[in-house]
């Protein structure tokens, strides 16, 4: 039996490397591109994102977002709200949705208080008995919402306030 040359094999493994390195630089842009974002509930497929701004003049935001595999935090990105987290955590805690509130009510350093004002996270899935909203027992950087559900976020200002629900009623459903 003839050995393959040391050598041979060490050129062979830095060619594979190199060839792995190539390929993992192309960029994975199936989900963006693939992801369908329409103004409204969802009704047969999808996941939708309600945004409720509690006690401000604002409509809520709702949205409907087609062939989307990720985070709840991932969601505001593929339905094109704009989402701040903290100078503390920039990307698992929600300080400002669509701007609101302002920089001037809020500089997103720290952890916002119910005394000035923050966001609550709500679910609801057809997986819940009652297919209401739910405050979300984790958070929207580790929570995968699944087609049907709803994704909610309510502003409110004040300890007693925090289980308000968002005023959009969620209607979640089995994607077929």
């Amino acid at each position: 039996m003839k050995s393959i040359p040391l050598r041979a094999v060490l050129f062979a493994l830095i060619g594979l490397v190199a060839l792995g390195s190539v390929v993992s630089l192309k960029p994975n842009t199936s989900e963006s591109t693939d992801t369908k974002v329409t103004d409204g509930a969802c009704t047969n497929s999808g996941i939708t994102l309600v945004v409720d701004f509690g006690k401000a003049a604002q409509k809520p935001l709702v949205k409907c977002v087609r062939q989307f595999s990720g985070t709840g935090w991932q969601l505001f990105g593929a339905s094109s709200i704009e989402v701040a987290g903290t100078a503390e955590y920039p990307e698992s805690f929600v300080c400002r949705i669509a701007g609101f509130p302002s920089n001037e009510d809020e500089d997103c350093l720290g952890t916002p208080s119910f005394v000035s004002g923050t966001w609550v996270y709500f679910q609801s899935s057809v997986k819940n008995k009652s297919q209401g909203w739910l405050r979300s027992a984790e958070g929207s950087a580790s929570r995968k919402p699944q087609c049907g559900d709803y994704e909610g976020w309510r502003f409110v200002i004040g300890q007693s306030n925090q289980d308000q629900l968002p005023s959009y009623e969620a209607k979640p459903f089995q994607c077929k």
